[in-house]
């Protein structure tokens, strides 16, 4: 049950890091459009979207690395509880 949780919480992490890299290509791609040179308003709109697109990819990478830490904690921790529980034997 814990890996189905881990692996979904990964799942969720990675769409919404990609959903993340599309936005600031996205923005960055207006951004050159000959669109938004010629519009002043959409230039200044598009220019804080990508601002925040680009805190946001930050944001998920950080938090995709602090799971990927995590987990891999987690998953010492479940084999030291393995490793060091009465009964176990490491001879066959």
């Amino acid at each position: 049950m814990l890996n189905t949780i881990i692996c979904f919480e990964f799942a969720l992490f990675f769409c919404s890091s990609a959903l993340s890299r599309c936005e600031v290509k996205m923005t960055g791609d207006l951004l050159a459009s000959s669109l938004c040179k010629e519009e002043e308003q959409l230039r200044q709109n598009v220019e804080e979207w990508n601002q925040a697109a680009l805190k946001l990819e930050m944001l998920m990478n950080e938090l995709v690395s602090t799971k990927r830490q995590e987990t891999k904690a987690q998953r010492i921790w479940e084999l030291k509880i393995v490793l060091f529980s009465p009964g176990y034997s490491t001879t066959p």
